[in-house]
Formats: C-alpha cells, structure tokens, sequence
C-alpha cells in the first residue's frame, strides 16, 4: 500500500498558475492513502468547505484515477513556526504509517506547509531511521513564486480556480509534465553508523562492527561479509575468511595456523590486552618449538603419539622409550599422570638436539619470560598492566612478539591492519 504524507499549505490545493504540491504528488503518484496534516487554521478551511478533500476527489473523476483513502490529522499546534516541536509530531505520526506500510517508502511531501514544517521533514529523511522518500515540487512557474499567485484562503473559490487550471487542460495527460523532485538526503544515521563502524574496526574489533552494521542498509552485503569474515578470523575460525580472502594479498592460510595465531598476539598487543597476550604465549612456544625441533631432525611423529593417521599433541613413551637420546632427554610422567609434553620437556629437547645458540638463546628468553610472567597471570590474581608484566618477564611485549616471528620465519606484517584498511576503504 502506498501512503502520501502531505502537510497542507497556503498553495494547497490549487493556485491560479496550476495544482499545488499536494495535488500535484496525487496525480502523479496515484497513492492509495493521503494524510493530509492540517494546522488548526488549515482545519477552519477544510470544515469550511472541504476544498483538500474536494480537490482530491475531483482530480481522481477527471484523471480517472482510483480515489485514494483520506486521512486528516488535525494539529491543535499553534505555533507553526516551531521546528522543534514538529520534529517529534511528525515522528510520531511517520513512525505509525511506516508501520502500516512496511513494503514500500512513506511518500512525504515536503514543499507544502510552514519552512519550519518543510525543515523537520527534511531532518527526520536524514536521520536515516523511517523509510520516507521525501518529495520536493518545485512551482509551474519553475521559480519563485509571485505574491499574487495565491488566492486569499479565506476568499477560496474552488470552482474558478479548478477552471483556470492549466495543467487540467492538456489534452493528453501523459505529456503533462511532473514537477515533482526526490530529495536526496545526507542519510546522517547511515554516516554516523559508518564512522563508528570504521573507529572499531581499526580497533580490530571486528564482532562489534558487525553487530553495528548488520542491519544497515546503507553499507553493501560486501562489506558486510568482510567483517564478518575478519571477526571469524580473529577467532582463527577459517571458514569464511578462506573464501573471502582467498583472492588477495590478505589471504587466510589453513597450513599456517601457527602464522595465523601469532597475528591474532599481535592484534591483542595493539588492543592492549597484555594478560590475553601473555596467555596466547604458551601455545605459540610450544609450537614453535616443534617447528625448530622439525628442522634440526626431530619431526613431531619421532615422539608424538599418532591416532588413526592423526598427529596429536601426546607424548609416545613407547617410541621415547626406543630411542636412546630420546629416553635420556625425557621423563614419563609418575603415576600416569599428563600425556603432554609441557614447554619444560620441550625445551630440554631443544638443549639435546638444537645446533643454532641463537635460535636456543631465543627460546630460552621466551622461556624464561614464559616461567616468571605467564604462570603468576594465568595462576594468580596479580597486577596486568603492561608495566607490570613487563617487570615480571623481563622484557617488553614487542620484543616477546619479535622474537615469536622471528622464530617462526614467516611473518606477514600488520596483517590485521591490512584487512582493517581494506574494509575501511569499502565502507
């Protein structure tokens, strides 16, 4: 159902040069309900003699135009200058017939009526939050228009005026033309939600964006789809950013996961969540570890458990026990206890069979910072600041990460701040 929203004005219904904006929106967009919003002294004249109602009928007969359904809401407001209060009436009353017409925009007429009721209408389009297409129609003389244009609303005579209509006289209506004009607003609702969304993502909060922009229509399913793919990513769940970013520079990297979870530390770091960084340590130690235990002979199958053709993360004491470096290097638990390797066991590992001193003094420094900072956060209630922890390790965060990529040989720089700015640049 379409609805025409039409505050009436003092060129309403017709003037001497053609049909006011209200009628003119009529005839040419053939509503199926008109809301005529009437000021008290616009009221006084439809009671009078009917001429909004009369016109529109009349209109129909002669066009051949279903007749619409009319509805007057009359305002007890005297002060039609007052943008302020009208912002909230209008509102109220918009708000309903949106309502009532969820399938299509509310038509508003915006020309007719007080400059204060034309400037609210104006302002609720650019809030963005009603479906209005605000209409604008400019004058027949397609200018100003002149002081005697407009008869006297209290001396109306429908009839003559209804007779000196040009606009009724062209025999063909199709080449009447329309002076009608679709506002095009500054949705400011939509550039408020943008640039909040563009704050969070460059704050890699990408959960968040998407909560915000999820049922904004003023950003594509595009954009959408990406910062739903970077949140999921940053949870280094792959799914959907495999298929987002599988054609860019950005590309999401299954057989790096290791690579994947140390740019997740990174973001972390930069959010300044130095406790869930020094958490996230462990993990990351101890895969590098098996990395660097890989390249100098130690593949994780020599003493990792394998189950139905899967590699796991369990100690395999028959195999330790098999091999002599092995058996002499690590401990099976007493009294069946853990099956994991901790980073202890790994590092003693690393003192057996690595052969680089800077990549074993590396280790040993993480290890070390690992020992005196992760175990009191994970374990304790202590002090988190950066400061603090930084004091308990021994070493700055950023140099904790340095070496973490470092180590890992296959760092991609600022990932994370590469697919903030590529979503940017889409919003």
């Amino acid at each position: 159902m379409s609805i025409l929203f039409s505050p009436i004005g003092t060129a309403d219904p017709l003037t001497q040069q053609g049909d006011g904006p209200m009628l003119h929106i009529v005839r040419h967009y053939g509503p199926d309900r008109v809301v005529l919003f009437l000021s008290p002294q616009m009221r006084e004249f439809q009671r009078s003699d009917g001429r909004y109602t009369e016109a529109i009928g009349r209109l129909c007969a002669t066009e051949g135009l279903p007749k619409p359904t009319i509805e007057l809401v009359e305002s007890t407001f005297e002060e039609v200058f007052r943008f302020d209060h009208y912002i909230a009436e209008f509102e109220d009353i918009l708000a309903g017939l949106c309502a009532r017409s969820p399938e299509e925009p509310v038509l508003v007429n915006t020309s007719s009526g007080t400059p204060g009721w034309q400037q609210a209408l104006v302002t609720l389009g650019s809030f963005g939050r009603l479906n209005l297409t605000l209409l604008q129609v400019t004058t027949p003389r397609k200018g100003i228009n002149s002081r005697q244009d407009r008869e006297n609303p209290g001396d109306y005579d429908l009839d003559t005026l209804w007779e000196m209509n040009e606009e009724l006289r062209q025999e063909d209506p199709e080449a009447r033309e329309s002076r009608i004009i679709v506002v095009k607003t500054p949705n400011f609702a939509d550039r408020l939600i943008r640039e909040n969304v563009a704050t969070l993502v460059e704050d890699y909060e990408y959960a968040a964006a998407y909560d915000l922009v999820r049922d904004s229509k003023g950003v594509s399913d595009e954009t959408k789809t990406l910062i739903l793919a970077a949140a999921n990513r940053l949870n280094l769940d792959g799914a959907l950013p495999a298929k987002v970013f599988a054609k860019s520079a950005l590309a999401y990297r299954p057989d790096d996961l290791l690579g994947e979870y140390l740019s997740v530390m990174q973001v972390r770091l930069a959010q300044g969540h130095w406790a869930d960084f020094v958490r996230m340590l462990t993990a990351a130690l101890a895969n590098i570890i098996k990395g660097v235990l890989w390249d100098n002979g130690l593949p994780e199958h020599a003493y990792l458990r394998r189950i139905n053709g899967r590699q796991t993360d369990r100690a395999d004491w028959d195999l330790i026990r098999r091999d002599a470096r092995l058996s002499r290097t690590l401990r099976p638990p007493i009294n069946g206890g853990s099956q994991y390797l901790s980073n202890s066991a790994y590092m003693s590992l690393v003192s057996e069979y690595c052969s680089d001193k800077y990549t074993e003094d590396r280790l040993e420094k993480l290890r070390k910072f690992e020992i005196d900072c992760r175990n009191d956060v994970t374990h304790q209630l202590v002090a988190s600041s950066k400061q603090a922890l930084e004091r308990h390790g021994g070493m700055p965060l950023e140099t904790v990460l340095q070496y973490l990529f470092d180590l890992h040989g296959h760092m991609r720089p600022h990932l994370y701040a590469d697919i903030s700015k590529a979503i940017i640049e889409r919003l």
